[in-house]
């Protein structure tokens, strides 16, 4: 993962900045899964632009993903993947889209990206 961005996520994830939400990259209430912050940050540095209301439910879809990171978000970060990986502290793999959904704070989920990504 390219570590700049890697900061700026984690930083991001801790600032307070961002409400939680499950299900989405972003809901119509202003809630954002962790990947979703990650996709505001691509839009802050113009690499895709800002989401866009989905047409059957109440989110936003960012370069047309709504639950899952789009690929100019991925090749900006330096992921491999839509949905990385991690392993929780009870030694289970998941992804971090489920990290987030399962109720993991926005704090452990930065604890995770800082230490496996």
């Amino acid at each position: 993962m390219n570590q700049e961005v890697k900061k700026q996520w984690i930083a991001a994830l801790r600032s307070g900045d961002y409400r939680q939400g499950q299900n989405a990259l972003r809901g119509f209430d202003n809630t954002y899964c962790c990947l979703g912050v990650l996709c505001e940050l691509a839009v802050q540095a113009k690499v895709i632009g800002p989401g866009s209301p989905c047409r059957f439910d109440d989110c936003y879809a960012y370069d047309g993903s709504s639950t899952y990171l789009p690929d100019p978000v991925i090749e900006w970060a330096g992921l491999d993947t839509r949905n990385p990986k991690v392993t929780i502290p009870d030694s289970t793999s998941t992804t971090l889209a489920e990290a987030n959904d399962t109720m993991r704070s926005f704090e452990q989920v930065a604890d995770l990206i800082e230490a496996q990504l």
